[in-house]
């Protein structure tokens, strides 16, 4: 029995022009994602990604979401630390302790 055929693969491309514009690492797989860290934060500081952005491929509704979950993760606490930085240095002076803003 004589058989042919042959698998096709898509090509994905991104269409987002504004990760070239801010100056985003991009993935060498996956049709150029943005490259980032486990919790989501990109190359570019205060830029979080997640889901298809972060990897171009075809995905499904449950990896979008656990990934999601994940960035709000990094951004909780990458505000949480942002907000508690003013605490400053703890200096000890003379048997006292000085709390000193950077």
């Amino acid at each position: 029995m004589d058989r042919s055929g042959g698998l096709i693969t898509p090509k994905l491309v991104s269409k987002a022009v504004f990760v070239k514009e801010l100056g985003c690492n991009t993935t060498e797989h996956g049709g150029g994602g943005i490259t980032a860290d486990a919790l989501g934060r990109s190359t570019v500081s205060g830029l979080y990604v997640a889901g298809d952005a972060a990897y171009l491929g075809p995905s499904q509704l449950f990896y979008a979401a656990a990934s999601g979950s994940k960035v709000a993760v990094a951004v909780l606490m990458d505000l949480t630390e942002e907000d508690f930085s003013w605490v400053g240095i703890l200096l000890v002076r003379g048997g006292k302790q000085n709390c000193v803003p950077n």
